[in-house]
């Protein structure tokens, strides 16, 4: 297994993703602000799992309001947490 492949998996393992060679994991490290674009991400989220079977990794602290912004799509049935790292 190359780098890549075993960093993937490493990070789906952490975050309690199946651990799925063949799926697109996207990821996000950043200030959950308005200025930041923050709904720009959750619009390519809700786009990208509507198109595509894939993940995503959000790692990232903000105001309440910026971090609601994820809220709808943890009500689609997609699970959103807030894991100790």
């Amino acid at each position: 297994m190359d780098g890549k492949a075993k960093n993937k998996q490493v990070l789906q393992k952490k975050f309690g993703l199946a651990e799925k060679p063949d799926v697109a994991l996207f990821g996000f490290v950043g200030r959950f602000a308005d200025q930041k674009g923050i709904y720009l991400l959750q619009s390519a989220m809700e786009r990208a799992m509507n198109e595509m079977v894939c993940q995503f990794v959000v790692i990232g602290s903000g105001g309440s309001r910026s971090m609601r912004t994820f809220l709808p799509i943890s009500l689609r049935g997609f699970r959103v947490s807030v894991p100790a790292i």
